[in-house]
């Protein structure tokens, strides 16, 4: 669960929710005029929660994980004291933190080599139109779905990781027709 300012500078709050199954997406509100007070917030976590799991299935609700923004902090204290809630597990992440160290690992040996090579394979598309045209209808004849290279943005961390991992796609499929 986060808070956050999205492109348009509207104001959001998202959930996501983790099974054994798998993770998932599960709301995003703009909270426009609201005050993302750690009442508010927890107010809002506590009815999505009690939509998932009812009355009697609390237990269920495991863990809570956030930024570790002052306002997080203030809804893990709600978390603690709220008799449906006080045993969970409040779990703290910075996102921002764990995206640099990403980022700086890349640059080291033998990720930075993968990264130039990636980055000069993706660009390659970017620039060779008819190439980048092609690419996608060979992908979905071969394999029934097209997986595009995903370009980096120096400010947006995440992004070589991403790069790299949609170039080692591209090769496994094409590993497959050989």
């Amino acid at each position: 669960m986060d808070e956050s300012g999205d492109i348009a500078n509207h104001r959001n709050i998202n959930m996501s929710i983790v099974t054994p199954i798998g993770a998932f997406y599960y709301e995003r509100e703009h909270s426009k005029d609201k005050s993302q007070t750690a009442q508010m917030l927890f107010e809002w976590i506590m009815k999505r929660v009690h939509i998932l799991v009812g009355d009697g299935g609390w237990w269920r609700f495991n863990s809570f994980i956030t930024n570790t923004c002052n306002t997080m902090r203030a809804v893990w204290s709600l978390v603690e004291r709220d008799p449906r809630t006080k045993h969970l597990f409040c779990i703290p992440y910075n996102l921002y933190c764990l995206q640099l160290l990403i980022h700086d690992l890349l640059y080291i040996e033998p990720y930075s080599t993968l990264l130039e090579k990636s980055q000069t394979i993706a660009w390659f598309f970017r620039r060779a139109k008819l190439h980048d045209a092609i690419l996608p209808k060979h992908q979905h004849h071969h394999f029934g779905r097209s997986n595009a290279f995903v370009l980096p943005v120096t400010t947006w961390r995440g992004t070589q990781a991403k790069l790299i991992g949609s170039v080692l796609e591209n090769k496994r499929q094409s590993d497959k027709l050989s």
